[in-house]
């Protein structure tokens, strides 16, 4: 039996895609709507395990609302609990 782990796991809940990107993503491309449910069932329609999340480009730094950079980095832990 094998144990499947993606160690390189994006997540982009709504919050983060709009403070972060906006009307101009990186690379010109938006990405499909994030949630819980969806990530689950990717990964379990790829037969992974586990996920270890990782924040994706740009990260918080850039963030294009008035909320600091901590403040993001933050909330993106609630839509996993």
């Amino acid at each position: 039996m094998t144990f499947t782990v993606d160690t390189h796991h994006h997540m982009l809940p709504g919050f983060f895609w709009e403070a972060t990107e906006g009307d101009d993503p990186v690379g010109g491309i938006a990405p499909p709507p994030w949630s819980r449910a969806s990530a689950l069932s990717f990964l379990d329609d790829a037969g992974i395990d586990v996920a270890i999340t990782s924040i994706s480009t740009p990260a918080c730094t850039p963030a294009t609302t008035p909320q600091p950079a901590y403040w993001l980095d933050g909330a993106m832990n609630w839509p996993l609990s």
